[in-house]
């Protein structure tokens, strides 16, 4: 790929990309708020067999309350409540949080994301036998190329072009003059 570069309308585009998608990747509007026409979701299916697809943690409700309200000191969490006092507002296509209530704190899953180290933010959480169980589905923001994806691609054939056409939609490779 020296020398080459991924354009859309003559433009160098904003190669997105992430380690493992949960299961389909998103669209530029849900994951940046801005309209990119070649970052659209796809199915990346392929990526369920991924030992990163799926991760399911185990926290203490007082070390998840303590966590939680020092990122948000607003939310004011109890521990016994805490698991009911996290709720999801809002989800995108690709099921990622976009919007989430800690508290009285409302903040962004990307944001909640950051705050718990998961692995990403399509996630669920729920209180499960005094503890509180947070499942997370792929690896990274889930926008652009999965690279667990087009790894699985290209072991069933396919080259770097159709892998790179599949996940930015409507682009071209073309010589990079730029030295």
């Amino acid at each position: 790929t020296e020398g080459e570069i991924l354009v859309w309308e003559d433009k160098p585009i904003e190669a997105a990309f992430h380690a493992v998608s949960a299961g389909k990747t998103r669209d530029a509007k849900d994951a940046l708020g801005t309209e990119l026409p070649y970052l659209n979701s796809v199915d990346s299916s392929m990526d369920i067999p991924s030992h990163d697809y799926l991760k399911v943690t185990f926290m203490e409700k007082k070390d998840l309350a303590d966590k939680l309200n020092h990122a948000y000191p607003e939310a004011e969490l109890t521990v016994e409540g805490v698991a009911d006092e996290i709720v999801v507002a809002k989800r995108d296509a690709g099921e990622y949080v976009q919007e989430v209530a800690v508290g009285k704190h409302k903040g962004t899953g990307e944001e909640f994301r950051s705050w718990l180290e998961l692995n990403s933010a399509c996630f669920s959480i729920k209180e499960v036998e005094g503890q509180v169980r947070i499942v997370t589905k792929g690896m990274g923001h889930g926008l652009g190329l999965s690279q667990y994806g087009a790894n699985e691609m290209a072991k069933n054939g396919s080259s770097y072009i159709e892998i790179l056409q599949y996940y930015y939609k409507d682009v071209e490779l073309k010589k990079n003059d730029i030295q």
